[in-house]
């Protein structure tokens, strides 16, 4: 190895990699309703009633539309929300517009009915020199939930009725249909849910502040509203609304709101590599199931160790400064070197958060330049992943996040997880050794699923993905423009610490199961965009007995893609059929809780088989006692069809024998049929620019909050 693997200190100025990219085209969504002068988003195809289409982009360059193809009378056409263009391969509209047609009906029949992404110039009523660049995929569709009760309809009437005057309230943001909530816990009964800046006890308000308890028989439930909620209303009608949060249902989003929830993601297309099977593999392999925070770290080291030629990684977040270490020291006598992909957005605390699980953690620029440092040029490249993320990168392939947690060592080993090389998600403990008699770890870090699977063949295809998304993302590194900070949040210490328990906990030791001979062991492994939800569909859909879920999220969005409502309504439909369906998800704060629950008990779910679990950051699910998927995918529509995640389904009873005493554990121990608290001490609050946080509270980085 080469003597530039000297031990250096922490340098927080990292060189950027990779040359300054060209701006990208960018894919678009069909709107009506505006004046048809000024384009609400670059590349929209618009449309005023009774009006021609207008021309909304400069001629140059291409721009991305996203629309279903329609074949018709010898002509091809893009359609999307009752708008179309029609769709023509030539530069300009030709004279003989009829052989023009015919020609573009041969080339694009192929996409008859399907939704794909079409490159092109619109002019008028024309989309020219057309041509399909995204992959063939539905798209998005709207949830409209499946509330057909005669009492939730005279909800959403009454909300119609009586909104206006409860919202001259000033401590109201909104009033919407929705279930009763007692005890802490969701009921069935339809109740108009009212959403507060502040929840105060009624005999802490003044008169005039007051509440009705009930509106013509139909009770009215109040909860607190969540940072996003606080932060969209006071920045008006104009607040952009988080995409991947839960639809409540029965009720239509207006305005702006809904013109946000629409919206899709501006991504260029994703090109998976060639010669990269996902198909299932057979054979002589080791495994090694390990959780955290019981002894994720440690095992973690262990495996690090054996490193003797490279480490190839993709991940979502790496500050860890014991993983770091354990980094520099498995590749301080090997040959090779190290690369490295990371997703451009960063979950940190501020400086004062001192109670944060990661208050020592590194930031990812701290990171990036003490393994230049430590390795040199020769031996450490690194890449910010394809997603278009502030001032690093110009544009992207994965609309949100480059979600993958992968390393690969020697391109014999592959090492993936739940869990970012966080200290939230990796502690430096050792819960089946030395802090064996700890009793606050459980309470502290988060909930996490990793896996070590010891095969050539799996770990060089997982390589070679990974050094494609290296490939890919060169072109977007150092963009000149600068993304909206979200506003940091007052967060109570009461809300992130757990009280000691007196018992000993039960931790797990990490337990390696060896396939060979006759015990062969089959394992798919599982990408998005490329596999995730149809090979996860196919699963469910044999379920026979059972299928145990746990997940950072199980979030309903109002317009979900069409693979992720298929999965969605595969877990309602076995749960319906009585299968042992129980799913466990995060509780993140009272009014998020009560959104995702709201929206599964609309769908059908059995809320008797539902818990939440604080610092649940799994992502695994169990069939039928022999069939094991455990990756990165959270259950959102663009975690299980866009982003960029990895999972490997295990078709093996021993192995879903190991996380199913751990589910059953969670279950029993650390779930619970109860959102977080909604006392007014227990609420996160925007924080006021140079605003010191009132006694109690700690002021907390946005992401920090929700992405942990």
């Amino acid at each position: 190895m080469a003597s530039s693997k000297a031990k250096s200190g922490i340098n927080p100025k990292p060189d950027k990699a990779g040359p300054p990219a060209d701006d990208s085209s960018l894919d678009s969504f069909f709107e009506d309703g505006s004046d048809g002068q000024t384009p609400t988003q670059p590349g929209t195809i618009h449309e005023k009633p009774r009006e021609p289409i207008r021309v909304t982009t400069s001629p140059t360059p291409s721009t991305q539309f996203r629309g279903r193809v329609v074949i018709q009378d010898g002509a091809a056409y893009l359609t999307s929300g009752g708008l179309r263009v029609e769709i023509l391969p030539s530069d300009d509209v030709p004279h003989n517009l009829e052989s023009e047609r015919r020609k573009a009906a041969k080339l694009f029949s192929t996409y008859h009915q399907k939704d794909v992404t079409v490159a092109g110039i619109q002019v008028g009523g024309y989309l020219l020199s057309a041509k399909v660049s995204g992959r063939v995929a539905p798209l998005v569709s709207e949830y409209k939930g499946g509330t057909k009760r005669e009492g939730f309809k005279r909800v959403s009437e009454a909300v119609r009725e009586c909104e206006q005057d409860l919202l001259q309230n000033p401590n109201v943001i909104s009033v919407k249909p929705g279930f009763k909530f007692k005890d802490g816990w969701i009921t069935s009964q339809p109740a108009v849910v009212v959403t507060v800046r502040r929840k105060q006890p009624r005999n802490e308000l003044a008169k005039e502040d007051l509440l009705p308890i009930e509106i013509g028989g139909i009770p009215v439930d109040v909860r607190p509203a969540s940072p996003e909620e606080l932060r969209s209303h006071l920045a008006g009608e104009s607040g952009a609304l988080d995409t991947e949060s839960a639809f409540i249902p029965g009720w239509e989003l207006r305005g702006s709101e809904a013109e946000s929830s629409a919206l899709t993601i501006e991504t260029d297309e994703y090109i998976p590599p060639d010669n990269a099977s996902l198909e299932p593999v057979t054979g002589n392999m080791a495994v090694t199931c390990y959780v955290s925070p019981d002894r994720g770290f440690p095992t973690l080291r262990e495996a690090l160790q054996t490193t003797r030629d490279r480490l190839t990684i993709a991940m979502y977040d790496f500050t860890a400064p014991h993983v770091l270490e354990a980094v520099k020291s498995a590749l301080s006598q090997s040959t090779g070197g190290l690369t490295l992909v990371l997703d451009p957005k960063v979950s940190l605390p501020t400086p004062n958060d001192v109670h944060s699980t990661k208050a020592g953690d590194y930031t990812e620029e701290q990171v990036i330049e003490d393994l230049h440092n430590f390795l040199g040029d020769e031996w450490f490249q690194y890449r910010w992943a394809a997603v278009k993320y502030k001032d690093k990168t110009s544009g992207g392939i994965y609309p949100s996040a480059y979600h993958i947690k992968v390393c690969v060592i020697d391109g014999r080993t592959v090492q993936f997880s739940s869990g970012n090389w966080q200290t939230s998600n990796l502690p430096n403990v050792d819960c089946t050794g030395p802090d064996s008699g700890r009793t606050d770890v459980l309470g502290k870090y988060n909930r996490e699923w990793h896996a070590i699977i010891e095969h050539a063949g799996l770990a060089q295809t997982f390589e070679k993905f990974i050094q494609h998304d290296f490939e890919q993302a060169s072109q977007y590194q150092s963009a000149p423009e600068a993304a909206e900070d979200l506003p940091d949040l007052f967060v109570p210490t009461s809300l992130l610490l757990d009280a000691e328990r007196g018992e000993l906990p039960t931790y797990f030791a990490p337990k390696r199961f060896v396939f060979r001979g006759r015990n062969k062991l089959t394992v798919k492994p599982l990408l998005t965009p490329d596999n995730f939800a149809g090979s996860v569909a196919d699963e469910l859909e044999k379920a026979e007995s059972a299928i145990l879920f746990q997940n950072q999220s199980l979030s309903i969005s109002k317009y979900p893609r069409a693979e992720f409502v298929r999965l969605v309504e595969l877990l309602q439909k076995k749960q319906a059929q009585g299968l042992d369906v129980r799913i466990i998800f995060r509780s993140f704060h009272s009014a998020s809780d009560r959104d995702a629950l709201t929206a599964l008990q609309d769908r059908g779910f059995d809320m008797k088989r539902v818990k939440l679990q604080k610092n649940c950051h799994t992502k695994g699910i169990l069939i039928d006692d022999k069939v094991t998927i455990v990756g990165s995918h959270n259950w959102t529509s663009q975690g299980t069809t866009e982003n960029r995640d990895a999972s490997f389904i295990f078709y093996s009873s021993q192995i879903t024998a190991y996380y199913k005493a751990l589910f059953e554990h969670d279950w029993s121990v650390l779930a619970k049929a109860k959102v977080m608290s909604e006392d007014p001490e227990m609420a996160p609050l925007l924080a006021e620019p140079g605003a010191s946080p009132p006694p109690g509270y700690v002021r907390m980085r946005w992401e920090h909050f929700y992405t942990d």
